[in-house]
């Protein structure tokens, strides 16, 4: 797990309680943090961001000339972020926001990466699977997954779910392999 996801976590477990007790639509707050985040971290926006004479009031004031009707929570969340110099964190900051989003509404976002196109049916039941686990006997779990082709894989693959990796990668078997053997 990433040093940025690990810091991005309370942030946006923070930013969930607070969009579910204001009874704020979830989509919405989900798509204005998606926006917020592709704002904030264009280079011309990130560079200006970060620049030694602004002062943290500065910076918000640009922020909310970039998104004008952001909800309390989120301009919360801005001023803290911006406050604390963390806003590169705002896309793993959504990625973990939309995964609760998602668990809330009893829907599961999965991305696999792989060296090679997967057939449908591996897919499929991959897809079965993942429902099955992460169902329960009141509720089932809908999951769809977006398949990737990630050319520095050699092989296997990588599947990620909110903040949760499975790296069942040959570069990462290879890894363990070897240091099995350097350690025995």
């Amino acid at each position: 797990m990433s040093h940025a996801m690990t810091l991005a976590r309370p942030y946006a477990k923070a930013l969930f309680n607070a969009v579910c007790e204001e009874g704020l639509d979830l989509a919405v707050c989900r798509t204005d943090l998606e926006q917020l985040s592709i704002q904030l971290t264009q280079a011309c926006v990130s560079h200006l961001l970060k620049r030694p004479g602004l002062s943290v009031d500065d910076r918000l004031a640009i922020c909310t000339a970039l998104m004008p009707n952001l909800s309390s929570p989120l301009l919360g969340l801005l001023g803290v972020l911006i406050e604390k110099r963390k806003t590169p964190v705002l896309p793993e900051l959504y990625e973990l926001f939309s995964s609760y989003c998602d668990t809330q509404s009893k829907q599961l976002s999965v991305t696999l990466y792989t060296a090679f196109p997967v057939d449908d049916d591996f897919l499929k039941t991959l897809k079965a699977h993942l429902s099955k686990s992460n169902s329960t006997a009141d509720s089932t779990v809908t999951v769809s997954i977006e398949s990737v082709i990630d050319q520095k894989l050699l092989g296997g693959g990588v599947l990620r779910m909110g903040d949760q990796v499975i790296d069942a990668s040959l570069r990462t078997q290879l890894n363990r392999l070897t240091q099995t053997l350097t350690t025995s």
